[in-house]
C-alpha cells in the first residue's frame, strides 16, 4: 500500500531546508511523495523561485499560486483566506495520508487548518522554537498544536513540545536540516559566485539579510534605516544584500535596499541567490548580518560570525559565534566591527541545532508514524 505525502514549500528558504527530505522521500518504497509549491515561489516580484526548484531537478507536482497583492496586513490576510480555499480543493482531490509543513510562515497556517478539517495528518518541522520579535512565533505554536508528528531541531524545542501536550511518541529530536546542509555543502568558489552574481569580493565581506520585525514598537522604516546607517560606516567592506521575505513591511525594506545599493560603494543587491549559492556565499564571507534564522542556524556551522540585529530571533538558542545587538545604529556598528575582527571556528558539538544524520532521523520518525 502506497502512502501519499504532500511536501509544502512556500519560500526560497524553506525549500533549501526541505530538499534533502524531498529527495529521500522520493526514493522511499511505499511512499508517493508530491511537492507542492505556493507562496512567493510563484511570484514574479519575488523572483519566481519555483524555477530554482525545477532547475535543481525536482518536479513540482502541484503548483498553487497565491495572490500577494501587497504587503499590508489586510491584503495578506485575504491572500491567506484564498490559499485556504485552494489548498482545500487540492487536499480533497489528492487525498494524501500526510502533509509536511516547515516552520512558521504565515502561509502555512491556512494550510494546516485545511489539513485538520479534512483529516490529513500534519508533519511539522522546526516547532517548539521561540522567536518573540515576529508573528511567526504565534503561527509556529498554532501549527504545532495542530500537528500529528513533530520533527524538532533542538533538544529544548522537543522538550517544549512535550511540555505543551504532545506525546513523546509524536516528537522526534532530529536536528536542523540547515546544519546538515551546511556541513555537507560542496561550495561554489569565489570565482563562481562572482560569475553568477557580479559581486566583487573585497578584503572583508558580509552577507546581509533583513526581514521586517512584525512584533515591534519600532517602525519598519526605522528598523531598516538604523541598520543601513550602521552598514554605511563600512565603505571598504564588500556588502552583498539579499532581498527580504514577503512579511508585512517588506516593500519598504526593498526600496531602502535599492537606494542604499545605488549610493554606497562595494554594494550588491540580489533578489534570490538560490539555496546553493546562498550557503556558498555564507561560507565565503567574514560575517552574516541581519535578522534571518540562517544566521543563527547555518552560519555557525561554517564558522562564520553572525550579527543578529533586534528582536526578530529573540528566544532562539544561539551558538557562541552569534553576536546579538539592539536596533540601534551605534550598537550595530560596534557588533559588525567585533564580528569582522576575527573568524569563529565551527564547533558542532556545542551547536544547539546540530544532530548527526538529520534526514535519516526524520525518515525514521515518518516511517513510524505511517506504520
Amino acid at each position: 500500500m502506497m502512502n501519499k505525502i504532500i511536501i509544502v514549500t512556500t519560500t526560497r528558504a524553506d525549500f533549501g531546508l526541505l530538499h534533502r527530505l524531498v529527495e529521500r522521500l522520493g526514493h522511499e518504497p511505499g511512499i508517493d511523495a508530491r511537492l507542492l509549491a505556493t507562496g512567493t515561489h510563484l511570484s514574479a516580484d519575488h523572483g519566481n523561485t519555483v524555477d530554482e526548484i525545477t532547475a535543481a531537478g525536482f518536479e513540482v507536482a502541484i503548483p498553487l499560486p497565491m495572490e500577494l497583492e501587497s504587503d499590508h496586513r489586510g491584503a495578506l490576510t485575504r491572500s491567506s483566506a484564498g490559499l485556504m480555499d485552494r489548498i482545500s480543493a487540492v487536499l480533497e482531490d489528492q487525498q494524501p495520508d500526510a502533509i509536511i509543513l516547515l516552520g512558521d510562515r504565515f502561509e502555512i497556517l491556512p494550510i494546516a487548518y485545511a489539513a485538520v478539517m479534512l483529516g490529513v495528518r500534519i508533519i511539522h518541522l522546526h516547532g517548539g522554537e521561540i522567536t518573540l520579535g515576529a508573528i511567526d512565533n504565534k503561527i509556529r505554536n498554532a501549527v504545532s498544536s495542530l500537528a500529528d508528528l513533530h520533527l524538532a531541531a533542538t533538544r529544548q524545542a522537543a522538550d517544549r513540545l512535550i511540555a505543551a501536550g504532545a506525546g513523546q511518541d509524536q516528537v522526534a529530536w532530529v536536528g536542523a536540516p540547515g546544519v546538515e546542509n551546511a556541513i555537507s555543502l560542496n561550495p561554489a568558489s569565489r570565482d563562481d559566485i562572482t560569475a553568477a552574481t557580479g559581486f566583487t569580493f573585497c578584503q572583508q565581506n558580509i552577507l546581509f539579510t533583513f526581514h521586517p520585525e512584525t512584533v515591534s514598537s519600532i517602525s519598519t522604516h526605522d528598523q531598516i534605516d538604523q541598520t543601513l546607517s550602521a552598514l554605511s560606516r563600512f565603505p571598504e567592506v564588500g556588502k552583498f544584500l539579499s532581498m527580504p521575505n514577503a512579511d508585512p513591511g517588506n516593500q519598504m525594506i526593498r526600496q531602502r535596499l535599492a537606494a542604499f545599493r545605488d549610493t554606497n560603494p562595494n554594494t550588491w543587491l540580489w533578489e534570490s541567490l538560490g539555496h546553493h549559492l546562498y550557503l556558498s556565499m555564507m561560507k565565503a564571507v567574514d560575517a552574516v548580518i541581519g535578522n534571518s534564522s540562517s544566521g543563527i542556524i547555518e552560519a555557525p556551522a561554517f564558522g562564520t560570525m553572525t550579527v543578529n540585529i533586534g528582536d526578530r530571533q529573540k528566544g532562539r538558542e544561539q551558538a557562541g559565534s552569534v553576536i546579538t545587538c539592539r536596533l540601534d545604529a551605534n550598537e550595530i556598528e560596534a557588533a559588525i566591527a567585533k564580528a569582522l575582527s576575527g573568524m569563529a571556528k565551527p564547533d558542532l558539538d556545542n551547536h544547539p541545532y546540530y544532530r548527526a544524520d538529520t534526514t535519516e532521523r526524520m525518515m525514521a520518525a515518518i516511517r513510524a508514524m505511517l506504520a
